[in-house]
């Protein structure tokens, strides 16, 4: 029987093919995904994409349920069955990600939203078979592995992911939205992560119901997008998943809009930095026509610098900082959703009439042509941007799975760019007039450091809210007798071993010169037709304490893209937008950075406007003005965020007072230096490292040096550099502090608190790196790192616990980060010593933890480097760290030939726990006492300045 198996699969499953290759041809300049459609006996749908660019492929597997099917007093269950799918399988026993960690899968995480769970991982193609079998043994066989056990300790790690998003400022925003834009009897009246009440009162029957209901065959697609064949895909999938049961028969929900009549509002107090407000219109779901033109209405009014509202309230009248709109699509209704953020000291009731005069406007006339063309330019442009990856976030399996899932139709992207590419002026008007003109929701949220007042105000405009009556009744599926087969698997023998792992293909890097002198730097990737080019120039903002001017650097490069001497602010991000390019310029710790990506068919234009940017920034009063306010409601965002605030006040700490890396990570500076910074100061900076002399050029994408290098000289060749000598910085050593200390800083009512313990390690590059980073990942570089295994998996304290290291060419910062929930602060405190400890005593790392973290990097390779944007970020690090060339392709002999004693000797050089600086943010009122007495060290009391309080 096991030799006729495999013809038997071909057979049953040709029965049900389709494919895709007789569709008709797409909108223009739009690609079109190839693929072959099956259906299983089991009603389970499979969709292949061939993409041989890399040795990977993705693998999605997308349930169509999501948290609008969650029965009453049940919110936040299916996010939370989400969780338990991480938590091992009948014929697998164990934390899920430990054989795709092994495997070198990319990529790899599980998101729940309101139509849909998905699941997704880009494995080795070798390890196909691997990830397969795992994805159907939870489909097919997770109930006899689920627990009270489990249940209980992912219901924490959920319920500290919700505090950790309302420990955020604006973090409670989206449940209020959600609750007024919807009546309480419609699906998405309630938010994916739910309440707390309802989290509590979940059940082990619940989670088994759940499954049972949902997760069936005939509710599931499978996406296998890259370096495979269809018939490879028939074989497999149907090996694997053909003996699973269909599942139930379903009703959904149908479409139901709740289109509004009238226009609504509250006021919301809460510890934010600055006046936000949010307007909300309810508008058709992702398979109408008018989605998609409402899209294109959005970014119009107010989808980037050159829309309507972003030039009345932050240009022309100067009220706001910032302005986005958008449409959120959802299957059964969509949102489109306005956010402007209030300058500090600006009338809200002023902006709000300008919303309202503006979109006035907008229903009365439309848009006109050249508005409505560059956004159709920009969405193509994203779109090819997005899909080079095979998978991930938005690559070519979400596209696909997306599309079959809520519309039956993989390629329905195409319908949707041909609603785009035939809309007129008229069309895009009528379709704002028939719904962003019969009723919304504006909610303001106001500046209030009173926690009790509060919650009180988010509870209480969650009440009382009405229902419909007129909800439509749930549609019933098609009556189809699916039937599972017999499967040629025997799980017994546990996950399949992946023998052998493909080869990477990493492109060879090609140099040359133009005629002054500057490098050039050349990976070819020709996967979508993209260019990415970055501009690289020594000194960031490390040189902005010896300055004297902190923020410096950062605010320069941040007014590259504001306007040139032939371009102001607008004309240039017009023409960026006609070109559908991407052009920003910023600074980092030891260098500053231009970086355009640009289609192909428009690359000479493109790089004509890099060119401009580098060489002839104005710093235009009014441009620096503008740029300053946003500047400094930027840093107040920064204090408003616990990681943010704890990230400003650490390097000073770490590096001592005057030191160059003694400055907020962020480069953002401090408001006082913000506020002092002249025309002059900027171009100083400029003059000083933008400059021919101190630059690379690094090109990644589809071009070629005999291509790309006449282009290059257009735009560079012709650059001299100024007879001032280049800029040098020297970044002393700091010794380890002799003792540990803690810094306490107040969030009074917090639900939770942020825990930073920092020291000091060797530089990026140095004979110890690759050491260190092995070392990194055994703490808490990765989800099964010890760090996070114990502080979110073993005792559910923390959404995520981990330890990083930030790269710099002098010594670079070793973090462990924690956000806990605060009766646990201590405890998480005390637990992030004792592992520190356990690292360099008595449980250093075992051969078994390096020999995974070693193969787990190198296996990786081919998934890591699949973009040309990642191929590019590589090809940085390579200049900047004085790398050689194949240090990409050398790291697998440099993994076989680290040994265990050099890993161990890095976490002696490294961690030294009784030395830790820790910084600390919470309701001091809860977890200071408990601290203090730890005895870690000395203990401070800061303001979010770093001045001591006590």
């Amino acid at each position: 029987m096991k030799a006729l198996f495999p013809m038997l699969l071909a057979a049953l499953l040709l029965a049900g093919a389709t494919s895709a290759r007789g569709d008709t041809t797409p909108p223009t300049g739009v690609p079109r995904l190839h693929y072959t459609r099956m259906l299983l006996p089991n009603g389970l749908t499979l969709i292949v994409h061939e993409d041989h660019k890399a040795p990977v492929v993705a693998v999605s597997v997308w349930y169509h349920v999501g948290s609008k099917n969650e029965p009453a007093a049940r919110s936040g269950f299916a996010h939370l069955f989400e969780h338990l799918m991480f938590q091992g399988s009948e014929h697998h026993r164990d934390e899920y990600f430990r054989p795709f960690e092994l495997a070198g899968a990319t990529d790899q995480n599980g998101t729940t939203w309101l139509d849909r769970t998905n699941y997704f991982q880009t494995v080795p193609s070798t390890a196909l078979d691997m990830a397969l079998w795992m994805e159907s043994d939870r489909m097919g066989h997770l109930l006899g592995a689920i627990e009270q056990a489990q249940l209980d300790e992912q219901r924490g790690v959920v319920q500290n992911e919700k505090r950790q998003g309302e420990n955020q400022p604006y973090g409670r925003v989206f449940t209020l939205l959600q609750a007024h834009a919807f009546p309480a009897n419609h699906p998405y009246h309630h938010t994916t992560i739910g309440s707390m009440t309802d989290l509590n009162a979940a059940a082990l029957d619940d989670v088994k119901n759940w499954f049972r209901e949902y997760y069936g065959a005939a509710n599931a697609t499978v996406v296998l997008a890259g370096d495979i064949t269809p018939a490879q895909a028939r074989e497999k999938v149907l090996r694997y998943f053909g003996d699973i049961g269909p599942g139930p028969r379903l009703s959904r929900p149908r479409p139901w809009t709740a289109a509004r009549t009238i226009s609504t509002r509250a006021v919301f107090p809460d510890k934010v930095p600055q006046v936000r407000i949010y307007r909300e219109w309810n508008a058709p779901g992702l398979a109408d026509a008018d989605a998609t033109l409402l899209d294109l209405a959005s970014t119009g009014l107010g989808g980037g610098k050159t829309s309507r509202l972003y030039q009345r309230l932050v240009y022309r009248d100067q009220l706001a900082d910032s302005v986005s709109m958008g449409v959120m699509p959802f299957e059964l209704a969509s949102m489109v959703l306005l956010q402007v953020s209030v300058r500090q000291g600006a009338d809200p009731a002023r902006v709000e009439a300008a919303i309202d005069d503006e979109l006035r406007a907008f229903l009365a006339d439309g848009p006109s042509r050249d508005e409505l063309d560059r956004a159709r330019t920009g969405a193509r442009a994203d779109f090819i941007r997005g899909i080079e990856k095979v998978g991930g976030f938005g690559g070519q399996a979400t596209v696909l799975a997306e599309g079959q899932v809520y519309r039956g139709n993989p390629l329905a992207y195409l319908d949707d760019f041909r609603v785009m590419q035939a809309a007129t002026p008229q069309s895009v008007r009528a379709a704002a007039r028939r719904w962003l003109a019969r009723g919304d929701f504006t909610l303001r949220v106001q500046p209030d450091d009173d926690v009790t007042a509060s919650d009180a105000a988010y509870a209480a405009l969650q009440k009382g809210l009405p229902a419909h009556a007129a909800a439509p009744a749930l549609k019933p599926d098609a009556p189809v007798q699916w039937r599972s087969v017999a499967s040629g698997v025997d799980r017994s023998h546990g996950v399949p071993a992946v023998g052998r792992f493909p080869d990477l293909r990493f492109p060879a890097l090609e140099h040359a010169r133009l005629r002054n002198g500057i490098p050039v730097l050349l990976a070819r990737r020709g996967a979508v037709p993209v260019v990415n080019i970055e501009l690289m120039f020594d000194g960031g903002y490390a040189s902005d304490p010896a300055a004297g001017q902190p923020g410096r650097a950062a605010f320069t490069m941040g007014m590259l893209d504001e306007g040139t001497t032939t371009l102001d602010s607008v004309a240039l991000a017009k023409r960026l937008e006609q070109l559908g390019a991407q052009l920003s310029a910023s600074a980092s710790l030891d260098i500053s950075t231009a970086y355009l990506s640009a289609l192909k068919d428009r690359l000479a234009p493109s790089l004509a406007l890099l060119a401009d940017v580098v060489r002839q920034p104005a710093f235009r009063t009014a441009d620096i003005e503008r740029l300053r306010q946003q500047w400094l409601a930027g840093i107040a965002q920064e204090k408003a965020q616990p990681a943010g605030l704890a990230l400003r006040i650490l390097p000073p700490l770490l590096y001592g007072k005057g030191h160059p890396y003694a400055i907020p990570f962020s480069g953002n500076g401090d408001a006082a230096t913000i506020k002092a910074l002249t025309a002059a100061d900027l171009r100083a900076y400029h003059t000083a490292v933008v400059r021919p002399d101190n630059m690379r050029i690094l090109v990644a994408g589809d071009t070629t040096l005999t291509e790309i290098l006449p282009r290059l000289e257009a735009a560079f060749g012709a650059w001299k550099a100024p007879a001032t000598p280049l800029p040098t910085l020297t970044v002393p050593e700091v010794p380890a502090p002799e003792t540990a200390r803690v810094l306490l800083m107040d969030r009074a009512g917090a639900p939770q608190s942020l825990i930073l313990a920092g020291l000091l390690a060797p530089p990026t590059g140095g004979p110890d790196e690759l050491a260190i980073d092995v070392m990194n990942e055994v703490f808490g570089g990765g989800f099964t790192s010890r760090l996070n295994m114990n502080l979110r998996e073993d005792k559910h304290w923390s959404y995520g616990a981990r330890t990083l290291l930030r790269d710099a060419r002098g010594q670079r910062p070793f973090l462990a980060y924690a956000p806990v929930q605060t009766d646990k602060t201590a405890e998480s405190l005390a637990e992030i010593l004792r592992e520190s400890q356990a690292l360099i005593g008595a449980q250093p790392p075992s051969r078994e933890e390096i020999a995974k973290v070693k193969q787990s990097e190198v296996r990786k390779l081919p998934g890591t480097y699949e973009s040309a944007r990642a191929v590019l970020a590589a090809m940085s690090d390579i200049v900047q760290y004085r790398r050689p060339d194949d240090y990409v392709q050398r790291l697998r002999a440099r993994m076989d030939t680290l040994t265990d004693a050099q890993v161990r000797a890095a976490a002696r050089t490294v961690l030294r726990p009784g030395r830790y600086t820790w910084v600390v943010v919470g309701d001091l009122d809860r977890i200071e006492q408990p601290i203090r007495a730890l005895d870690l060290g000395t203990v401070q009391v800061i303001d979010s300045d770093g001045n001591m309080l006590r």
